[in-house]
């Protein structure tokens, strides 16, 4: 027996816990049934070194049973799953164009589930060993985080601030997996997946940068807008956010 590192109780540990959910991989397996996965050092080439792996990223010993899933699989990933595929019909999605810029505005969120999903996948990533998830160090933070996925517990707009960008359909991007990263905006702390079609970002405290995208970032209403990012700038956008700029 040993402890759960989400529960903290000591349980008979799973052989495999998932760091990012089975369903954000289903249109990026090849005819081989492998994905296409680009570390951070690699991404800022122009000919990338490029990994195919037969699923996504597994860790055992890390999360029990109860744990992996009745609160990350039953409350969270579900909750996303049945976003992305359609089946929550409580959500309401409408796209806008201000300008040149087009966002896609989300309304209905259930605002715990949805923000806590993505500190999830940074917990995971925090607890998880392997090299390619060594950005990834909470410190002082990795309690609270731990404590809110657990508890489901609910932030403030201003903790954990979430923003989320859309690749455009074109982006040479949109068919990645990259491994968290964290960067520094001013003198606080951001940690940013880019996964499959959307950049996540992740302020853990407002900073000048983040006070540019209040207006977009997901608030205790349920509400959250999300720009597309055009293609001719997308490349800026995404590498300053990983500090390769």
């Amino acid at each position: 027996m040993q402890h759960c590192r989400l529960c903290r109780l000591e349980k008979k540990l799973v052989k495999k816990s998932h760091i990012y959910p089975d369903f954000l991989y289903k249109d990026l397996y090849d005819k081989n049934h492998k994905i296409i996965k680009v570390s951070t050092d690699e991404i800022i080439k122009k000919n990338p070194k490029i990994s195919r792996a037969s699923s996504g990223v597994y860790e055992g010993n890390l999360l029990c049973s109860d744990c992996e899933s009745k609160i990350i699989s039953g409350n969270y990933e579900t909750y996303l799953a049945d976003i992305i595929s359609g089946k929550n019909k409580n959500i309401k999605c409408t796209q806008e164009i201000s300008g040149e810029v087009q966002t896609i505005k989300i309304d209905n969120l259930d605002y715990k589930r949805f923000k806590n999903f993505f500190l999830s996948i940074l917990f995971r990533a925090d607890i998880c060993s392997f090299e390619e998830f060594n950005d990834v160090n909470l410190g002082p933070y990795h309690e609270k985080i731990r404590k809110i996925v657990y508890e489901n517990l609910t932030t403030t707009d201003l903790e954990f601030q979430l923003n989320i960008f859309k690749l455009d359909k074109k982006s040479e991007f949109n068919q990645l997996i990259v491994q968290p990263f964290k960067s520094k905006l001013e003198t606080e702390t951001c940690y940013s997946f880019l996964l499959k079609d959307y950049l996540i970002i992740i302020n853990f405290k407002e900073n000048k940068t983040s006070k540019l995208m209040k207006e977009n970032r997901l608030k205790q209403s349920g509400q959250i807008v999300i720009p597309i990012i055009p293609k001719s700038t997308e490349k800026k956008f995404i590498l300053t956010y990983m500090d390769l700029i």
